[in-house]
């Protein structure tokens, strides 16, 4: 296993020393941003800056993988998304785009990839809580009002935790997910149950 720190939103970084890593049996593209204003008022370098996180980086990290994962037809490509981008939900909306559009991704390489033996899927967390988190945070300043939400919104009645989504991405993942691909595992305790 190797640790590589870096700005994985930025082209150089990707086509650097990520593309220089070497064979990759199973890549998981788990990073994006949140923070801007709402739509109507966020500037042109913020819609693009939440894209490139959200959307074209992981999407770029995954094409570079996945040439090596075809030539030598076998991996595992797991992108990681959000609720948000399923339903509108008070994210900022490059937000939501950039997660939704990654929806598209997935089904799409999946297709692509799916001949030369390289599965592609994609995780969809809802409201993860850990320490520090954004949800900590909230739930410090004001614990009835999150309670309410889990109540009203979260039909299993609490958050979800990083070991919920990690269990999940295991098996997407593994061997056991051999016939997956092209598929979107929601992980949000029922938050976005709909018909």
């Amino acid at each position: 296993m190797v640790a590589l720190v870096g700005d994985f939103s930025s082209p150089d970084f990707i086509d650097g020393p990520v593309s220089k890593l070497g064979p990759i049996d199973v890549l998981i593209a788990n990073y994006g941003d949140t923070d801007t204003p709402p739509g109507f008022d966020t500037k042109d370098e913020d819609w693009e800056r939440l894209l490139n996180a959200n959307l074209s980086g992981p999407a770029r990290l995954a094409r570079v993988v996945a040439r090596g994962m075809k030539h030598r037809g076998k991996g595992a490509i797991l992108f990681v998304g959000s609720i948000c981008g399923r339903e509108a939900l008070g994210a900022p909306i490059a937000y939501n785009a950039g997660k939704a559009a990654l929806r598209a991704v997935t089904k799409t390489m999946a297709r692509e990839l799916g001949p030369f033996g390289v599965r592609v899927n994609l995780i969809t967390p809802g409201n993860v809580i850990f320490a520090g988190g954004r949800w900590a945070r909230k739930r410090e300043a004001n614990p009835q009002k999150i309670e309410e939400m889990l109540v009203n919104q979260v039909p299993l009645g609490r958050f979800g935790t990083p070991e919920d989504v990690a269990q999940a991405a295991l098996f997407l993942c593994s061997d056991r997910a051999s016939f997956v691909t092209g598929a979107e595992l929601v992980v949000d305790g029922g938050q976005t149950t709909s018909f």
